[in-house]
């Protein structure tokens, strides 16, 4: 948490537990075809425009049980169009997200974690750029893109992230 991401100093939602710690779990839900596509993430996921807005949802681990994630984020997703597919979920470590880090001006956040549990999902988040990146031309903003991307990994099983 930094001066980089000024909404990340106090809490957002009333329904969070509170403001999103570095030691926590980040999970990102993977919907075949809306994030996911041709055995990979697409464009959509993680996008720009969305990180720009910070309007990235993903999960809070320990405050997410796998029930909370099945019934409020991927039931709902599959709803919302019947050519989806759940897929898997991506895990990164908050802290790992947070440490990544500008190049100029160097050593500046490029990434914030906000909560904004909801009263039936307190877990829920949202992932952003940070202010500095926020004004980054296209260009870098993919390169950090890519660099989250990396840092979330393979996709896993529920079964798996829960156990």
């Amino acid at each position: 948490m930094s001066k980089d991401c000024p909404c990340e100093a106090t809490k957002q939602s009333k329904h969070s537990p509170g403001k999103v710690s570095n030691s926590e779990t980040l999970l990102y839900v993977l919907i075949e075809p809306h994030n996911y596509q041709q055995n990979d993430i697409s464009a959509r996921a993680f996008s720009r425009s969305e990180l720009t807005d910070s309007q990235v949802s993903v999960g809070r681990k320990q405050y997410t049980p796998k029930e909370i994630l099945q019934k409020e984020v991927i039931d709902v997703l599959l709803q919302k169009d019947p050519r989806r597919n759940a897929i898997g979920v991506l895990q990164a470590d908050c802290g790992e997200v947070r440490n990544l880090k500008t190049d100029e001006p160097k050593n500046r956040c490029v990434f914030c974690v906000i909560d904004d549990g909801t009263l039936k999902n307190p877990g829920h988040a949202h992932l952003g750029f940070s202010e500095v990146t926020k004004h980054y031309p296209k260009n870098h903003k993919t390169a950090h893109r890519a660099n989250l991307i990396r840092l979330f990994g393979a996709k896993r099983s529920l079964d798996d992230v829960y156990n």
